[in-house]
């Protein structure tokens, strides 16, 4: 649960106003639990930034109502489709878990006068990225950061989460799984690193063979 506490705790600091839109950037666990948690929360849209098709295939069923391909699109194309589809004012949150810190610059195009960012992926050290201080303070911008999160903080995604479990397909958000050998370990972590699933598994042998109904050999 400390992907989604966090979220919650995020969501918490920075606020969702009913009827907001809201601009995730990254659809690894933390965005989905974003997407989730905010449509939960009243968000009237909810829309998804990220380089991998299949992801954002997935982020459409955590509530996300629209999905746009980094990859594909320019930066300019990016902000205008958002523009697009808040009438031309820009979101109201943005919320960034990508894990990169450059993509807090084009998102801060993306805001509407007195809109909000919520800064809780780009944690690298010396992974940075500019602002032009003209953006911030003329459109009255709110940044905030977090990146752990108090212990009130996991009742509410707790909540959030029996709120609306039959909603969204929570469960698919673990795997695939590895037993937990040498080889197992190194190929979860290979899965992480390929992006092959959300949040890789690695559990004990036994529980490993009793779930996927397969041999001790890793895949």
């Amino acid at each position: 649960m400390c992907a989604a506490a966090t979220v919650a705790g995020g969501l918490d600091k920075a606020g969702v106003v009913p009827g907001d839109t809201v601009v995730i950037q990254g659809a690894g666990m933390l965005g989905l639990y974003a997407a989730a948690f905010a449509k939960a929360q009243g968000a009237g849209q909810v829309i998804m930034i990220d380089v991998l098709d299949k992801r954002l295939q997935t982020a459409k069923r955590f509530g996300v109502d629209h999905v746009l391909n980094a990859e594909t699109m320019k930066p300019d194309t990016l902000i205008e489709a958002v523009k697009d589809r808040t009438g031309g004012l820009g979101a109201d949150l943005l919320i960034e878990v990508a894990g990169f810190a450059k993509v807090v610059e084009i998102g801060v195009k993306m805001l509407r006068n007195g809109g909000r960012y919520l800064l809780q992926g780009a944690v690298y050290p010396d992974d940075k990225f500019t602002l032009c201080s003209h953006d911030i303070i003329t459109k009255c911008l709110s940044l905030f950061g977090l990146h752990n999160y108090d212990s009130k903080h996991l009742g509410i995604a707790m909540n959030l989460i029996l709120r609306s479990q039959s909603q969204y397909p929570y469960a698919e958000l673990t795997g695939p799984r590895f037993p937990l050998t040498p080889e197992g370990v190194t190929n979860a972590l290979l899965a992480l690193e390929r992006r092959e699933g959300i949040r890789p598994i690695v559990e004990p042998v036994s529980s490993y063979l009793s779930k996927t109904g397969g041999s001790s050999s890793c895949h």
